[in-house]
């Protein structure tokens, strides 16, 4: 094999190794842009973690629904129920940037949501007080004590706040404003009896999600607590006669109700994600294929010398495949790190956004593998196939 590979040019093998490491940094880039994207759509709501997302059933996602405040009261009475927190969505743009402005009752949407302060205070006890994400922070170059002037999207309305402080949760909601509730409900042009979602934690040992959509339908009867507490700002909003904004309700995870989202208008998931990953590496296929038989033919005459030395066809193939097997797996490993760390410096310098989120990268280990497995594998069936091609029947079976 020694006596074989002795042949080989380092200097012709340079663009084979240049070009097997773009296209690996090509798809695993595509990759985890792709994934990410829709990660980045899926927990748009949230990630999860034992809470449900109650919305009228009747909009396209729950950002979008108008359901009555007064189904707070409904909710946080039922026995299995922890913790309820009534949120309102609003677009509202700050300069040039699109924002999302998420009005919540402060303490329930902090016992839900575990956000921590990074720098100043979860102040929200006025209508210009406002806890910024830390990506938006950085996205508008604003900090604690700047004040930012939001004009609605749905209404003429304007409203100015006061950054008392940055936040983290490492979800979505780093890329959002959160004021208070009425605050967005001014934004979004809604009257102080409607909302845009309840997010609900349940105790799933004492209150499935059945029945809680069944009870919030009217279809059946669940344990009641014997009292419950209401926030202030609950107290404050909710009025005798509320309008009915929803007549009927979805109740989902956060993930749950975005996904439908995605499939339903969007016509996109994870088969789609799939698929158009596979239609990016059958498109590398012709590439590598090019590329390694050009390295071939350029030294088509070494491998007529060793053909006149005796060489075995077999032997020869063996070898040399083997050969640029070894190369592909090096390249293609050099490569996914170098296209990983491309998607982190766009990600991190907000070049790769959906909508005011920033794309962060998502992929599973297993995936990763067996990328990598592809990658390697397509390297050696092109090495075959452009070997023969090249020698043909120049040279004896062995």
């Amino acid at each position: 094999m020694a006596a074989y590979l002795s042949v080989v040019s380092l200097r012709r093998i340079v663009p084979l190794l240049l070009m097997l490491t773009l296209v690996a940094a090509m798809v695993f880039f595509t990759s985890l842009y792709f994934n990410g994207l829709y990660k980045t759509a899926v927990e748009l709501v949230g990630d999860g973690r034992g809470v449900l997302i109650v919305y009228s059933a009747d909009a396209k996602t729950p950002q979008t629904s108008i359901i009555p405040l007064s189904i707070y009261d409904k909710v946080s009475v039922i026995d299995g129920v922890e913790d309820v927190s009534p949120e309102v969505v609003a677009i509202a743009l700050a300069g040039d940037h699109a924002v999302i402005v998420r009005g919540v009752d402060p303490s329930s949407f902090q016992r839900i949501c575990g956000i921590r302060i990074t720098s100043g205070l979860f102040e929200l006890n006025n209508s210009w007080s406002a806890i910024i994400g830390r990506d938006l922070a950085r996205l508008l170059g604003v900090n604690v004590g700047d004040r930012i002037i939001l004009r609605s999207v749905f209404t003429n309305n304007f409203l100015e706040v006061i950054v008392r402080g940055v936040f983290e949760s490492g979800s979505s909601l780093d890329s959002e404003l959160i004021v208070p509730i009425y605050a967005a409900q001014w934004l979004r042009g809604l009257p102080r009896d409607a909302i845009s979602l309840l997010r609900v934690r349940i105790d799933e040992e004492r209150l499935s999600r059945e029945s809680l959509l069944l009870y919030l339908r009217g279809e059946k009867e669940v344990e009641k607590k014997s009292s419950a507490e209401q926030p202030s700002i609950i107290r404050l909003l909710t009025i005798p006669r509320a309008g009915e904004y929803a007549r009927k309700y979805a109740v989902k995870s956060p993930e749950e109700s975005m996904k439908d989202f995605l499939e339903r208008s969007v016509r996109m998931n994870e088969t789609v994600i799939w698929g158009i990953l596979i239609v990016i590496i059958s498109g590398c296929v012709l590439l590598i294929y090019l590329v390694i038989s050009l390295v071939f033919i350029s030294h088509s005459r070494e491998l007529t010398v060793l053909s006149n030395l005796g060489a075995s066809k077999r032997g020869l193939t063996l070898s040399l495949v083997a050969f640029v097997t070894s190369l592909s797996a090096l390249s293609t490993v050099f490569g996914f790190v170098v296209g990983g760390a491309l998607f982190m410096v766009f990600s991190e310098s907000k070049l790769l956004l959906l909508g005011p989120y920033i794309v962060r990268p998502s992929f599973s280990f297993d995936v990763l593998v067996m990328l990598i497995s592809a990658m390697i594998f397509i390297s050696a069936i092109s090495a075959w196939f452009g070997l023969n091609r090249v020698l043909g029947d120049g040279l004896r079976e062995g």
